[in-house]
């Protein structure tokens, strides 16, 4: 197990240490190249990809909300 999670962080240092030389969008910007287009890319994207989430949360909830809902209708509607 502790190997295993001794991998886990290793993998995690080499994908993302890189980037953080991506952190300051002028320091990216000064070398141009893909580098500058994929963190112009990922600014733009990102409020996308978190309103989808909170879309699907959202959806998520007012489903279970409708289902308790019914359910109560239901157990109101056997007592009655």
């Amino acid at each position: 197990m502790p190997q295993q999670i001794h991998r886990f962080w290793t993998l995690m240092m080499v994908l993302f240490v890189p980037t953080i030389g991506y952190a300051c969008p002028y320091c990216a910007g000064q070398e141009g190249g893909q580098g500058t287009l994929l963190l112009m890319a990922s600014m733009i994207l990102l409020p996308f990809g978190i309103a989808g989430v909170v879309y699907k949360v959202i959806k998520r909830v007012n489903a279970r909300e409708e289902s308790e809902l019914m359910d109560n209708e239901q157990a109101l509607g056997e007592n009655r």
